[in-house]
């Protein structure tokens, strides 16, 4: 949990000491197109990736380790399909927005991230993993960006 919170207020000091971007009209006609889309989706893989590992790297037992990782993947694969399907219900032409997803998948690692090896049925996992999607869907959708 600490990683989290060093995480956490990492990120917010790197958000705030970082530029402001230009005002329309004033960036240069030759610039460098990036897709942050992309890293993104880069990083979501990562985690699908890594995550279960982290998770149950310091557990000795091996039925808790093996909990850990089943656990991690079941929220994460929930926090996955429950981005997908409301981001398409809630958009007028049923795409998928890949921001939520990105979101929700992160939401539904941390939800797990500290009881993962404690959690004796699939089903609560999967619960975790759906309310975090859901909330993580919520905030970005009703939280009003700051610019």
């Amino acid at each position: 949990m600490h990683i989290h919170v060093f995480a956490a207020y990492f990120g917010l000091t790197v958000a705030w000491c970082l530029p402001k971007p230009p005002p329309k009209g004033t960036e240069d006609k030759e610039q460098i197109r990036n897709s942050p889309s992309l890293s993104a989706m880069l990083g979501t893989l990562l985690l699908w990736i890594f995550w279960p590992r982290f998770n149950s790297a310091l557990l000795t037992n091996p039925i808790e380790r093996k909990n850990a990782v089943f656990n991690t993947y079941y929220a994460l694969a929930v926090s996955t399909v429950t981005a997908i399907s409301v981001s398409s219900l809630a958009h007028p032409q049923g795409k998928i927005n890949m921001t939520y997803m990105h979101n929700a998948v992160l939401a539904g690692g941390v939800a797990v991230g500290t009881s993962c090896h404690l959690i004796s049925s699939p089903w609560l996992a999967m619960v975790l993993g759906l309310v975090a999607g859901l909330i993580s869907i919520g905030g970005a959708k009703c939280l009003p960006v700051r610019n």
